[in-house]
């Protein structure tokens, strides 16, 4: 089946969708479709409808691996957990697990039993924006670490350190956000994968170096404008900017660098080689 474009306004192509498949998925003016883009082709189909999934849980079988097992279903896609259990303390381990997950909140609790729900629903913002406020998450730490370190502000480098609960948030919808779907192309969604799981771990390096009572700040500055190119490259992939990143890094190995600083510039320089591919 073959369909001619036609052209509106003076860059707008459109072509007409075949009468029958219109027909017998009664598709009205108005309705949206999911347009899936893979390289030259172009897959249109129904939208995807929005199933809940539940899971039903003991609690007292995962011991102290709770919490990650509930993350793990979350980003997985489910939306709903009724948990029960005996230990006193896995109610504490399903509050933290709780914490951790965007929209989630305790909807019901009796004597050893506790449901909770994604109240917020599915969310309409686009995955690069939510990906995009992560960045700009971490970059928030690393720029307030850096002044609250000169200024030997410990109040603000315990509410940074603080943060990284924040950022783990982020990281766990995104990764939520990509496994039901939510960015098409295949490679895209590996690539971005990869990055929050990085993003996650630059934002535990960073806690681990704003515990540190020796950093060196210009060093620290140095790896700052690292992350800040890595960033711009997310966003527009090119051999230019991955070049500058790698002469930059090459200046900071011919430093004197502590080891702390040294893990968070490996961190980061992975970030960077996980978008190569794109550039």
């Amino acid at each position: 089946m073959r369909r001619k474009t036609i052209q509106l306004a003076h860059k707008t192509l459109v072509i007409s969708l075949p009468a029958k498949w219109v027909k017998r998925c009664e598709i009205k003016k108005g309705d949206e479709l999911d347009v899936e883009q893979n390289k030259n082709e172009l897959k249109i189909s129904l939208p995807k409808p929005q199933i809940k999934k539940s899971k039903t849980i003991n609690a007292d079988v995962w011991g102290r691996l709770l919490s990650r097992y509930l993350v793990s279903l979350y980003h997985q896609g489910f939306s709903e957990f009724e948990i029960r259990y005996d230990a006193p303390e896995m109610l504490k381990r399903i509050q933290t697990a709780t914490a951790h997950m965007i929209g989630f909140e305790m909807v019901k609790q009796t004597k050893n039993f506790v449901v909770i729900r994604d109240i917020t629903g599915p969310s309409d913002e686009e995955f690069s924006t939510i990906l995009r406020r992560l960045f700009l998450l971490v970059l928030d730490v690393f720029q307030d670490g850096i002044e609250a370190i000169k200024t030997n502000d410990k109040k603000q480098i315990q509410t940074l350190i603080l943060k990284d609960v924040e950022i783990n948030k982020f990281s766990h919808f995104c990764l939520r956000k990509i496994n039901k779907g939510d960015v098409k192309e295949e490679q895209k969604a590996r690539i971005y994968f990869t990055t929050c799981i990085l993003l996650e771990k630059i934002g535990d390096d960073l806690k681990s170096v704003l515990t540190e009572k020796r950093i060196n700040t210009k060093q620290l500055n140095e790896i700052l404008h690292l992350f800040r190119l890595c960033y711009e490259l997310a966003i527009t992939p090119e051999p230019k900017k991955a070049l500058e990143i790698a002469n930059v890094y090459d200046e900071l190995n011919a430093q004197n660098v502590h080891p702390k600083l040294k893990a968070l510039t490996e961190s980061i320089i992975f970030l960077q080689n996980n978008y190569l591919s794109l550039a």
